[in-house]
């Protein structure tokens, strides 16, 4: 512990608000490097079209799993590109391929899969305590979307505060930091863990909100509201770890922060 400096508390409002400038600057290249995942996604909304058209309602398996394959490994792809366009600086980020798999992207996946399922094992004790206790506490009133959306983020809120402890790691793999390990996130994130938790887990539960509230509502504006949404979210999510790592790196640990990394200006 001793060669880790006095905890330093993270500017939340601050990081917010420059994620989201930073996203607006860098949106073309956001758009660039955001192609795997568009396109993915625009294949396999023909393919299911054309598979509709044609009567097919069941797909062959292994369709079906190469589609999920490839569509779900186009976004770690894209969450590699964004952290390394939030933190390095453009000449480096515009040497990578917007198309590629490399170890960089690999090791993200790994990490990725085992730290949610240690950390979804983790909590199974505090999810039976608490399902009964919620079910007694809100009766009737759990079959409310509000109520459940509630009793959601109370059952998963030691999940996703172990996850957001963790996930200081990623930004540091994703840029090829030689201090990248589940321990060094967990200590470079003490003391900082509910606002870490505040930073990464406000925007997809306000987001889950506007999602319930537009359930009475039905079209393709509704629809299209909701991917943008989301992919905003999802956009400032990464910019918002890429800050936070940024800043915990630059504060919280030995590391000068000079370690060819330019945060586009320092928190």
């Amino acid at each position: 512990m001793d060669d880790f400096r006095a905890t330093a508390k993270l500017p939340v409002f601050n990081i917010l608000i420059r994620a989201f400038s930073l996203s607006v600057r860098q949106f073309s290249m956001l758009l660039l490097y955001g192609m795997p995942a568009i396109l993915c996604l625009v294949i396999a909304q023909i393919v299911t079209s054309v598979l509709l058209t044609a009567g097919v309602t069941q797909p062959p398996f292994f369709l079906l799993l190469a589609g999920f394959l490839v569509v779900n490994l186009s976004i770690p792809l894209v969450m590699v590109s964004y952290h390394r366009i939030f933190l390095l600086d453009a000449k480096e980020v515009s040497q990578s391929r917007v198309f590629r798999w490399t170890m960089t992207e690999t090791r993200f996946v790994l990490w990725w899969v085992l730290i949610c399922s240690v950390a979804i094992v983790a909590i199974i004790p505090w999810a039976m305590l608490m399902l009964p206790a919620l079910a007694k506490v809100l009766g009737p009133a759990m079959d409310n979307l509000y109520f459940l959306w509630l009793q959601t983020y109370l059952m998963f809120l030691p999940f996703i505060y172990l996850l957001t402890r963790f996930a200081v790691m990623f930004p540091a793999i994703a840029i090829n930091a030689e201090n990248r390990s589940p321990v060094i996130a967990w200590r470079l994130s003490r003391g900082n863990g509910w606002r870490l938790l505040i930073l990464i887990g406000l925007l997809p539960a306000l987001t889950d909100l506007m999602n319930i509230a537009l359930q009475d509502f039905s079209g393709l504006a509704v629809q299209v509201l909701q991917v943008v949404v989301w992919t905003v979210c999802g956009v400032l999510e990464v910019a918002i770890l890429s800050l936070s790592y940024a800043w915990l790196r630059d504060n919280c640990s030995p590391e000068s922060g000079q370690i060819a990394v330019d945060t586009q200006e320092r928190v």
